[in-house]
């Protein structure tokens, strides 16, 4: 290893141990290399891209809350408007600033609006592996 990977490898070890938070952007795609904290994410972009409602429903807890809606059966509609919006064109295109928290992930995720691209930040808990909270901010406009 040169000297600049060696020093990259001790400071990313060293933030580490702070507890400082680590940021990345990740297109979604084929190219897409998750993060640990986003395969949840990554799995329910997939799936709703193949527009499959069972795998993407499976990603959440029996009794989670995504905005205002709470629990398998309202989730399943939302998943349902989600894969009618990607099928005519209004797909994900990435997110970026991921910072893993104590209960899971917060990051601003982008994607193609009727009206142009949008962006809003999330913020993502998780139990046992599963999408227990999706809390999104208002979407805005990318320019």
């Amino acid at each position: 290893m040169n000297q600049r990977m060696i020093l990259c490898v001790i400071l990313m070890a060293a933030l580490a141990a702070c507890g400082a938070p680590a940021a990345t952007e990740v297109a979604v795609g084929a190219t897409a290399i998750p993060a640990p904290a986003t395969a949840p994410l990554d799995a329910y972009i997939e799936a709703v891209r193949a527009g499959n409602v069972d795998a993407a429903l499976a990603l959440f807890t029996d009794d989670a809350v995504v905005g205002d809606f709470v629990g398998q059966e309202e989730i399943q509609e939302i998943i349902e408007w989600d894969i009618a919006e990607v099928a005519a064109g209004n797909d994900y295109v990435g997110y970026y600033n991921v910072v893993e928290t104590a209960y899971g992930v917060e990051l601003d995720l982008r994607w193609h609006g009727r009206d142009g691209d949008k962006e809003a930040h999330q913020i993502i808990d998780f139990e046992k592996g599963k999408v227990a909270r999706w809390i999104y901010g208002s979407p805005k406009p990318v320019e």
